[in-house]
């Protein structure tokens, strides 16, 4: 344990306490004292045995609280270890997690340089307030920024208990999060908001297990590249210096720009850059660069595709399948030419969309046989698009009410096709 210079042990305050209360012995453990990794791991891996498929990782706190007067094996003082020893108390229960389990998914919320290697990190115990929600929103924009690519945040605030606007306001934002969960010191189910709530934070839940194939395959990005699922503004738009301050706006992955609303006020102002953007919930097509404000009431985050998005989605699910999402359900804003790469643990899918004016070309190739189902998004008002009469390999088209055109095939690993627009 981490002692003070005269070799007392240091003592734990009130969360010593706190555990002492519980029956559990509280101990801030010596990274630098021979022997002493193991000795936790020992206390951890019988816990860590029980761990189920449903609650796999451990939530380890309170490292970031090592006392200032705290010595160390090695000399150091708890000042100058404050941001480093979370980092390795994280990291000790990463390694017993991935001995016992087969992976290295922890939840802790403190940490410094390299927490990246210790997913996820949340963001600890806001007030269940607006600015609150606010803070946090910019808190986890920062640690994408700061190379930490999977956060999460307690949809409702922690400290106090929300009102059913502000959760489902946060709700709307962090179910859209990389790891999402409804969490506080009282209850945080929808069902406790009223049936409205519920239903509102419903058709959320629903929205995120639909972008399933997406938000999976930005994780795959993140893993390998370091890139955030949630990006801000500027991360994604560097060359625009009119994002620098829109810390309130961002994008999930490269297509999808999420606008929550932080207030009591059912309008939020967005700024889009260059290009065109469609409402995801309206199929309005805008186009930047522009600040809009927009009408966005309780029911209504605010959502954008960008122009040439190819977005990949499933049908909606009440839980996620074992296998790769068959058919998987492809969104597409043909307004400029654009590639995405969907990477899955079965290999990758390729997309090319060659957007030519009044006509354009869609091509993919996949690691694997499934069906697809392609939604073509006007990319002019009034425009509709019809399938070109020399390519209807496909398998099934229609238009949906909002003149959206559907086209289908059957199980196969790669395809093409020509659509032309036709004026209403």
């Amino acid at each position: 344990m981490i002692q003070r210079a005269d070799q007392m042990d240091v003592p734990w305050d009130f969360w010593q306490r706190f555990t002492h209360n519980r029956g559990h012995g509280f101990r801030l453990w010596d990274k630098f004292l021979t022997g002493v990794h193991t000795d936790h791991e020992l206390d951890l891996r019988p816990a860590c045995k029980k761990l189920d498929r449903a609650r796999n990782p451990f939530a380890h706190r309170f490292g970031e609280d090592v006392p200032a007067d705290a010595v160390f094996h090695n000399g150091q003082t708890g000042m100058s270890m404050h941001n480093l020893y979370p980092l390795l108390y994280n990291e000790a229960v990463a390694d017993v997690t991935r001995q016992e389990r087969g992976h290295s998914l922890v939840w802790g919320r403190a940490g410094t340089g390299g927490s990246q290697r210790t997913p996820v990190c949340w963001s600890g115990d806001p007030a269940a307030d607006f600015d609150s929600l606010a803070c946090t929103i910019r808190g986890g924009l920062s640690m994408g920024l700061s190379g930490v690519p999977f956060w999460s945040n307690d949809i409702g605030g922690y400290r106090g208990l929300p009102d059913p606007e502000l959760y489902v306001r946060w709700a709307q934002f962090g179910l859209l999060c990389s790891h999402s969960r409804m969490h506080g010191d009282s209850p945080r189910e929808p069902w406790h908001f009223g049936e409205e709530s519920a239903k509102i934070v419903r058709r959320y839940v629903s929205l995120r297990y639909r972008l399933f194939p997406y938000l999976y395959s930005c994780a795959h990005e993140a893993s390998k590249s370091g890139i955030p699922l949630l990006r801000a503004m500027c991360l994604e738009f560097p060359d625009d210096p009119n994002t620098f301050d829109k810390d309130l706006q961002f994008m999930v992955g490269p297509w999808l720009l999420v606008a929550p609303v932080v207030d009591r006020s059912s309008k939020k102002a967005i700024y889009l850059p260059q290009g065109d953007w469609m409402g995801f919930w309206t199929g309005e097509m805008l186009h930047g660069p522009a600040t809009v404000r927009v009408h966005a009431p309780l029911e209504t985050m605010p959502l954008y595709l960008r122009g040439g998005a190819i977005l990949p989605m499933m049908n909606d699910v009440s839980r996620i399948p074992p296998a790769f999402p068959d058919p998987l359900m492809v969104e597409v804003v043909p307004t400029i030419d654009s590639t995405y790469a969907l990477l899955e643990d079965e290999g990758t899918t390729n997309f090319v969309l060659h957007a030519m004016g009044g006509e354009a070309r869609l091509e993919w190739s996949a690691s694997v046989k499934r069906r697809m189902v392609f939604k073509l998004h006007p990319a002019r008002q009034g425009w509709r698009y019809a399938v070109a009469p020399a390519e209807r390999s496909a398998e099934d088209f229609r238009y949906s009410p909002e003149g959206i055109l559907e086209v289908a095939f059957p199980k196969t690993n790669r395809g093409s096709f020509r659509f032309i627009h036709i004026s209403e």
